[in-house]
């Protein structure tokens, strides 16, 4: 499930795979808007991992293809809860 409350559509939709630790569904949460510089998407499994990418001089489209690539290569190594 993606929440998005902003004024722009996604051209391709995001592909996230399930927490490699849990197997839950994560959840995408965007906050920030189109009319401040600060803008961060977090995921979360809901289960036992958070991840967080924001930035200051992109859009939500760069955050949203770096955050996706993040969170689909991890492995063990990179458990957040830990």
């Amino acid at each position: 499930m993606i929440e998005k409350n902003l004024s722009w559509d996604r051209q391709t939709e995001i592909h996230l795979d399930p927490c490699p630790f849990c197997g839950k569904k994560p959840k995408m949460k965007y906050i920030g808007n189109d009319h401040i510089r600060d803008k961060v998407i977090e995921i979360s499994c809901w289960g036992c991992c958070k991840m967080r990418v924001g930035a200051l001089h992109h859009d939500f489209n760069w955050i949203e293809d770096t955050i996706q690539k993040k969170w689909n290569k991890r492995t063990d190594a990179e458990r957040t809860d830990q």
